[in-house]
């Protein structure tokens, strides 16, 4: 009875061991994939966040500057400006005085440069090496300006910019969180009121140079539009002579007519009497 009973069993377990071991094979390539794919799953949310945290960090880095950071990272860029500037205008400037203005700019604001990256690194931030946007914007409009205005627009730009650095500076002369920035704004401020009055004097003699150009001349004329002009008047007078003369001759002729006239009137009534 037990033997009958074992070999139907025995049986079943030699035909069932086969796709036995064949789930137990393929199970754990499944919990393998399964695995791998919760654990990519995993990984893509976390770099998912990672980027969103920094994002938001460096989105959030200006809003997070205090007004001293704020001060030194917008000085910095109108530095750098400044230096650009300058070596613009010792290449494309016409007057020499605007020249050594430009090359006083490039040397002044090189060490300012070296002193601001200085306090930079005592507010722990990094100053910026390029332009912002808008003084890139500015730079590029005196990269497109003609020649013969380069000068004078060049010198109305630098009393614009250094009258706002003289008011700045003393504002943060009183009201700056850091005794560095102080400090800083206090030594930079006598040197930026000397670039300011020298760049009104400039102005002034833009503006004189200007004027002595064409000396007692009308504006919008020029030399021979004048004796042109001169000219038509006096053909313009000679006509009126003429024509006034002519209109005399013909009254004179006028007058004898009608005095003829009457006179052969009176002979005729004379005869008829």
């Amino acid at each position: 009875m037990i033997r009958s009973i074992a070999i139907p069993f025995a049986a079943f377990a030699l035909c069932a061991a086969p796709a036995f071991a064949e789930d137990q094979q393929q199970q754990p390539a499944a919990d393998a994939a399964a695995q791998a794919q919760q654990d990519a799953a995993a990984g893509a949310a976390a770099a998912q966040d990672q980027a969103q945290q920094a994002a938001a960090q460096q989105s959030g880095q200006q809003g997070q500057q205090n007004p001293d950071q704020m001060f030194i990272r917008d000085l910095a860029s109108a530095n750098q400006f400044e230096i650009q500037a300058g070596q613009l205008a010792q290449q494309q400037a016409q007057d020499e005085q605007v020249k050594r203005f430009a090359q006083m700019m490039v040397e002044d604001h090189t060490k300012a440069g070296e002193q601001i990256k200085q306090i930079a690194q005592s507010l722990q931030m990094q100053v910026p090496q390029e332009l912002d946007a808008v003084h890139q914007a500015k730079l590029q409009k005196l990269q497109q300006l003609p020649a013969d205005q380069f000068s004078r627009k060049y010198i109305i730009g630098q009393v614009g910019a250094h009258t706002m650095n003289v008011l700045e500076h003393q504002h943060q002369m009183q009201n700056a969180q850091s005794p560095e920035v102080k400090q800083m704004a206090t030594q930079m401020l006598p040197k930026l009121e000397q670039h300011l009055q020298e760049a009104l004097r400039l102005t002034g003699t833009q503006a004189r140079t200007a004027s002595e150009t064409e000396p007692g001349q009308p504006q919008g004329t020029t030399p021979d539009q004048s004796g042109q002009s001169g000219q038509s008047s006096d053909q313009a007078g000679q006509s009126g002579d003429q024509a006034g003369q002519s209109g005399q001759s013909d009254q004179s002729g006028q007058s004898g007519s009608d005095a003829g006239s009457t006179s052969g009137t009176g002979a005729t009534s004379g005869q008829g009497q």
